[in-house]
């Protein structure tokens, strides 16, 4: 080591050595050059994952006469209606139907992961845009999925096919201040989960997890919106009546359509919004903590879901498979889709 002031002697590198050295960093470079060429090669031939567009959809008008008539799908148009306003109009059903035409998800690029579920003849794909579910994840849903495989002889399983999980959180449009859990969407067969809905934190019926009860809760919306029978007779039991003219509305803006005659009987401040939150939430409490529940609504659900005979331990054998990056594999419509005016 110099001394203050002491300078190294600065020694020349001989000529033959200087060319030596910018042979060997030219070689490097080459070599870098060919292993980007090489990667770009790869992802050139790599499949790409991409959502099929509406507008890769065909459309195909069947006539009477022609043998696929019955089986097309009616579309409801106006007199004299031109076909490209009908075709624009099933256009959008189709969109609202397929989660993966729509922009909120479109826009968030691919899906961080699938999980397919298959139990019996049943598939159920969640496609997660959080983070990674846990193993104690997999397995509270592995338990919901079981015991609404013997709901109703499996049908809340035929009328979900997917579960997506957002990672954008949303207010929720009906109690202020609050956020939203999840939201089901029957014509699209689809449950959101929304990320206070993936938490362990507790459900508003305690003794359940957020994620457990969110679950539980959704899939039942399934059974409300499809069983009108049964929705007619909880309203009728248990005090729900119609507002003929509603004057109030939620914080999201939608109407509050329905009064009941003892909201103390609900099993939640949240069953107090309506019926359908009301058959909801007294399915997670009927599950997870029947005390809790009115004996009456739990008499109710016994006898009509048959909820006291469910035994995970008889479900189907189920098989979960985890994708991520290039292996995910995302929906598809079949095309053409066939209609009738």
């Amino acid at each position: 080591m110099p001394f203050e002031g002491e300078k190294f002697e600065e020694i020349p590198t001989p000529p033959e050595e200087k060319e030596k050295i910018g042979e060997e960093i030219e070689e490097g470079l080459e070599e870098e050059v060919a292993e980007t060429e090489s990667q770009k090669e790869i992802e050139r031939l790599e499949p790409k994952i991409e959502y099929q567009k509406i507008t890769d959809i065909l459309l195909e008008e069947v006539r009477e006469d022609k043998p696929d008539f019955e089986k097309a799908r009616k579309l409801y148009v106006e007199i004299n209606e031109p076909k490209e306003k009908s075709e624009e109009k099933l256009r959008q059903e189709l969109i609202r139907e397929n989660w993966w035409f729509q922009p909120e998800w479109r826009e968030k690029n691919i899906p961080k992961e699938q999980v397919e579920i298959t139990i019996g003849d049943k598939k159920l794909n969640i496609y997660n845009f959080a983070e990674p579910l846990t193993i104690e994840h997999l397995e509270k849903l592995e338990r919901v999925i079981k015991e609404s495989s013997q709901i109703k002889n499996g049908e809340l399983l035929d009328r979900v096919k997917y579960i997506l999980i957002n990672d954008a959180r949303k207010k929720s449009p009906y109690v202020e201040n609050e956020e939203q859990n999840g939201f089901t969407y029957p014509n699209a067969q689809t449950i959101e989960l929304n990320p206070p809905a993936i938490e362990f934190t507790p459900h508003r019926i305690k003794k359940v997890s957020n994620f457990e009860g969110t679950l539980i809760h959704e899939f039942s919306h399934n059974i409300v919106d499809t069983d009108v029978e049964l929705f007619n007779k909880w309203n009728e039991k248990f005090g729900w009546e119609i507002i003929e003219q509603p004057i109030e509305k939620f914080p999201g803006g939608d109407p509050i359509c329905y009064e009941n005659e003892h909201p103390e009987r609900c099993v939640s401040q949240y069953a107090r919004l309506s019926p359908d939150e009301d058959i909801a939430e007294s399915i997670v409490a009927a599950l997870r903590d029947p005390k809790v529940l009115d004996p009456e609504r739990l008499q109710f659900l016994k006898e009509t879901l048959r909820l006291d005979k469910i035994d995970v331990v008889k479900a189907p054998e189920i098989n979960i498979q985890r994708r991520s990056g290039k292996d995910i594999k995302l929906p598809q419509l079949e095309s053409p889709v066939k209609y009738k005016r």
